[in-house]
């Protein structure tokens, strides 16, 4: 009699109380139950946290208001598991509900920019190559985003002796990733709607990216408290003891330890929840990989423009740099300061690592273009380096040996 009553007691909680917790904490995250898509919910979706709390994160570039909304709902639902341990699945499965749902939506804003507006289906270089998963995979594997994958992985570690970064170690990188580069870049003529020229755009990639990886970093350290927390309750102490607008104290929930034993965590829900971060990490890297490859898919795009005039070097009036080169640089310098305020320092140096290799290696293969080049004009050709390399230490702080 007695299990009979504790069962229907504990399915009335379900039903009454506990899907209505879960629907406040919904609506706190400010999650419709519909997939939006109208401007004001992109809009909402692209607005930034305020500046003060920014600073209370301790944060050094800014993240998504939504994003930061989903992690909160997350955090109280992961202490709720705590509370009322006997309910963790359905929590854990809010939880997944709302990545999952999350991720959606950032993958829809995500395609808005990089998807044309004349050809459904059809999306800039960068993300095309992204989105074949054959070239994702290859991609993936390139010496330089892999190096730059398992250090990000490591830095957290104490003993890191970075034995990725030495100069042959480099060298090998760059020379592999522009072999890849140049394989792909040189199949077709490129024309202006095939890379994002839009800043604004650039700049929002920048910020899901960042948004996304943040909201895994801090979800990793919940889902290690679960995972314990199965072979030994006693890890649930260790839940985040701040809850905002849920009225519980650090005091009665440290009074809720004694029914840590009535824990109900399956592990299919914690494989769910662990595929739902891996799903946010993904979109995560494939929007910086969109990235890493738009940057030299616009040095690819000026330089062919620069190509199609090699008639000019053999008659050059003058030796002033080609007005092809310097749009390459004022594009190079808007990149630089639309990616430097939105990412931290370690990817902005991830992205632009390796640009003059790739940039001295495209003129020297096509210089058999010029067939003929005057006196004038090799003074000319090379200022357009000097101006390049110029760029470049702008970028870098420091001289690009390439380009010298």
């Amino acid at each position: 009699m007695m299990v009979f009553l504790f069962r229907k007691l504990t399915e009335f909680i379900r039903d009454r109380f506990i899907g209505r917790v879960i629907k406040d904490i919904r609506e706190s995250a400010q999650l419709s139950s519909s997939s939006s898509t109208t401007i004001t919910d992109r809009n909402r979706l692209i607005e930034l946290i305020p500046s003060v709390l920014q600073k209370q994160l301790e944060l050094s570039i800014p993240i998504l208001q939504s994003t930061y909304l989903i992690f909160k709902s997350c955090e109280e639902l992961c202490v709720l598991v705590k509370c009322l341990p006997i309910y963790a699945d359905d929590f854990c499965q809010a939880i997944v509900d709302l990545l999952f749902k999350h991720r959606e939506s950032c993958n829809k804003l995500f395609l808005s920019i990089v998807e044309k507006n004349d050809s459904f289906g059809t999306s800039i270089y960068s993300n095309e190559w992204v989105k074949d998963p054959d070239i994702n995979r290859h991609l993936r594997t390139m010496p330089a985003f892999d190096a730059f994958i398992r250090m990000n992985k490591q830095e957290h570690l104490i003993h890191n002796d970075n034995n990725d970064d030495n100069a042959e170690n480099i060298r090998f990188r760059q020379t592999k990733e522009t072999e890849t580069l140049l394989i792909n870049f040189s199949q077709s003529e490129m024309n202006i709607d095939d890379i994002c020229s839009n800043y604004k755009h650039i700049k929002a990639l920048a910020t899901i990216h960042e948004s996304l990886d943040w909201l895994y970093c801090k979800l990793v350290h919940y889902f290690d408290i679960l995972d314990k927390s199965l072979n030994d309750t006693k890890y649930l102490d260790t839940l985040t003891q701040t809850i905002v607008a849920l009225g519980f104290t650090s005091r009665s929930m440290k009074q809720n330890s004694s029914h840590y034993d009535q824990l109900k965590l399956s592990h299919i829900n914690l494989e769910i929840f662990s595929n739902a971060m891996k799903t946010i990490l993904t979109l995560s890297y494939d929007i910086l990989l969109v990235l890493f490859l738009e940057i030299r898919l616009h040095c690819f795009y000026y330089l062919s423009l620069f190509f199609r005039n090699t008639l000019n070097y053999a008659y050059a009036m003058d030796t002033d740099p080609d007005e092809n080169i310097m749009a390459l640089n004022r594009d190079l310098s808007r990149l630089q300061e639309t990616l430097n305020s939105s990412l931290n320092e370690k990817k902005f140096s991830f992205l632009f690592q390796g640009l003059g290799f790739v940039l001295a290696t495209i003129l020297i293969r096509s210089s058999p273009r010029f067939s003929h080049i005057s006196e004038l004009g090799i003074t000319k050709m090379c200022r357009n380096i000097f101006a390049i390399e110029q760029t470049l230490t702008q970028i870098r702080t420091v001289g690009d040996a390439e380009l010298m």
